[in-house]
């Protein structure tokens, strides 16, 4: 009997230890899953979490760093934001973008080179000229996407384009046209015959800057009302290419040139070490961006975009481009500044777009 009692005792005990392993084993099966599911948890939101912006990614300040947009083939020249839509246009093309990240060719769109846009009077209104006649063309829309072409006085293309609040001013060599509504327009003498390239509406006055078509020395026009113009001094050597209004300074550009001015009537050279040409430029709510290109060092057959930023007009910090090319316009929509131009491709060019943020 003890034998037999010792014998179950210890199948007893055995069992108690197998039973104890199997469970010890199944809490360390437990502990393990556990550390496997916690593992891949904490993958997978690491992974998730490269997906999103980093704090300091979505805070980005406004022309700091910029990022290259893909929109297609084709050479853009200017570019409108109406509180809602961008639209940009250059060598027959309109595209439309709700943020300037993704954006939508409008194919009804045919009519010549289109050089300039803005928005005013509920409506897009774009400027530019046949590339065969050199005649001017005027397109309106309400939407971005149905456009209607105006009558247009003249004979030269039309470079820019300004609303005041109250009316348009469009200018080019030797032009400058006026219009209430954007429909009907009127030419308008002016006191010099010269290539007007930027126009801006300052708060009280309109400013227009271009070059002598014979000595390339700078020209600026002002008017109180886009009819009534008055030539005023310019220094440099360099026709201006655009001009933009902070709300206490002018800032005008061109071919390694910046000029400002309180008032438009006298100005002032920046210095500036950059060596290139800068096309265009606009305010931001708290710094001037200006735009152009310059050439590769490198691969002298090769343009890069300049983009340079002040917060006074005065002191400029130049900022690294995604991409080569070359930069026509820029827009500031309240929250983002976006740059529109060409790249060249293999075939021919391909639109450049580049964004901040």
């Amino acid at each position: 009997m003890k034998g037999i009692f010792l014998s179950l005792l210890m199948q007893g005990f055995l069992k108690a230890c197998g039973l104890r392993r199997r469970v010890n084993y199944l809490q360390e099966e437990v502990s393990m899953q556990k550390q496997r599911f916690l593992l891949l948890t904490l993958a997978l939101g690491l992974s998730h979490m490269a997906w999103l912006p980093s704090s300091s990614a979505a805070q980005a300040e406004p022309g700091l760093e910029w990022i290259h947009r893909k929109a297609g083939d084709g050479r853009l020249f200017g570019i409108a934001w109406s509180g809602s839509l961008f639209v940009a246009v250059g060598q027959r093309i309109v595209l439309t973008s709700p943020d300037g990240l993704s954006w939508k060719p409008c194919k009804e769109v045919k009519s010549g080179n289109l050089d300039a846009a803005t928005w005013g009077k509920d409506q897009f209104v774009v400027v530019g000229g046949n590339p065969d006649s050199g005649v001017p063309v005027i397109l309106t829309s309400p939407d971005g996407v149905t456009w209607t072409q105006r009558s247009v006085p003249g004979s030269y293309a039309l470079s820019d384009i300004a609303w005041s609040g109250n009316r348009f001013v469009a200018v080019g060599s030797g032009t400058v046209l006026t219009s209430l509504d954007g429909v009907a327009w009127s030419k308008q003498s002016i006191p010099i015959d010269s290539g007007f390239q930027g126009v801006t509406w300052g708060g009280s006055q309109f400013v227009t800057v271009g070059g002598n078509p014979d000595s390339g020395a700078p020209m600026i026009l002002t008017s109180p009302d886009g009819v009534t113009w008055t030539q005023r001094s310019a220094p440099g050597s360099y026709a201006l290419s655009d001009v933009a209004w902070s709300g206490d300074r002018f800032v005008a550009v061109g071919r390694d040139t910046i000029i400002t001015s309180s008032d438009a009537v006298t100005w002032s050279e920046q210095k500036t070490t950059v060596d290139g040409e800068l096309i265009a430029v606009t305010w931001g709510g708290s710094q001037f961006v200006a735009v152009g290109r310059t050439q590769d060092p490198s691969v002298q057959i090769v343009t890069i975009p300049l983009i340079l930023t002040s917060s006074d007009g005065f002191m400029w910090s130049r900022k690294k481009p995604p991409t080569d090319g070359s930069l026509w316009e820029i827009v500031w929509s309240g929250t983002r500044f976006v740059a529109v131009g060409q790249i060249r491709s293999k075939r021919y060019y391909d639109v450049l777009i580049v964004t901040s943020p």
